[in-house]
């Protein structure tokens, strides 16, 4: 990264990053979901530094989506290195492709819930991809990283004994200026609710929740965030048949524009000063 960073403690659970960059500056702030399959990919750029969340799938055959898909089209958008990698929860598909990417960009910072301290998976994606202890952040509560000229808030479920790993999917808000998105990884409807009882969150671009599961992104939390283009990333033809229609219909009830990577491939916004604006040529699917 040109540039450097600080960081200090403001308050219980509550962890400030201010990203001070040197040099480059990006002409346009822009968000991209990337088309990795089955999976999870979400760059975001802002003033020359770049934050990736979550890195796309590794098959139990071992095709390395972040080796095979990430790591080339960072290239083809002109990205040399990685600031900030995200990692919303211990899943193969949004896990899988971590070792590739910490071997292209080592200098990247790692962040992970504490919840999955002591879990099994997670240490294993961890250690095996070679990050040292150092380059792991690891966050708990409400957390707020100044990226630029944008803010990224990261807040943190707590994970019940009996828990299935996807509740404790990190919840991401991206904000600069007028644009701003929500990430969820793959928490259920239960956990998305209590989560935004406690952020009361909006934002105009709103990922789907596990990939368009019929076990996330429920009425009211639509409703809540109140979008305006919603982002579906999953595999075509997908054994899962994500995206569920039942999500569709809570979309087009609430006059949310879909975009989805399996039909329309990667899926940018630029951050403009009215806010957040779709680079698609094709219009939304729905």
């Amino acid at each position: 990264m040109s540039g450097r960073l600080k960081a200090t403690v403001a308050g219980v659970g509550l962890l400030a990053v201010a990203w001070v960059a040197l040099g480059s500056r990006d002409p346009v702030p822009r968000l991209t979901f990337l088309a990795v399959g089955q999976g999870d990919a979400i760059v975001w750029q802002d003033g020359g530094i770049t934050m990736l969340v979550d890195t796309g799938p590794k098959s139990r055959e071992g095709f390395d989506a972040g080796k095979r898909i990430v790591l080339p089209k960072l290239r083809r958008m002109g990205i040399g290195s990685i600031d900030l990698l995200l990692i919303t929860h211990p899943d193969s598909d949004h896990i899988g492709g971590l070792g590739s990417l910490v071997d292209r960009f080592p200098a990247a910072k790692v962040v992970v819930s504490s919840a999955f301290k002591a879990n099994e998976d997670m240490y294993w994606w961890l250690h095996q991809s070679g990050l040292r202890d150092e380059k792991i952040i690891w966050v708990d509560g409400r957390n707020r990283f100044r990226f630029g000229n944008s803010t990224v808030e990261v807040a943190a479920p707590t994970i019940l004994p009996g828990d299935s790993d996807n509740e404790g999917s990190l919840f991401v808000r991206i904000t600069r200026g007028n644009a701003s998105a929500v990430l969820t990884g793959d928490a259920s409807v239960d956990t998305e609710n209590k989560m935004q009882r406690e952020l009361k969150w909006q934002a105009q671009v709103l990922k789907a929740g596990h990939h368009g599961s019929r076990t996330s992104t429920s009425e009211a939390f639509v409703k809540s965030i109140n979008p305006t283009w919603a982002v579906v990333s999953c595999g075509r033809d997908n054994k899962f048949e994500h995206p569920h229609r039942s999500v569709l219909q809570t979309f087009d009830r609430n006059a949310v524009k879909v975009y989805r990577t399996d039909l329309q491939g990667d899926i940018a916004f630029e951050a403009r000063e009215d806010g957040f604006v779709p680079l698609l040529r094709n219009e939304a699917v729905r």
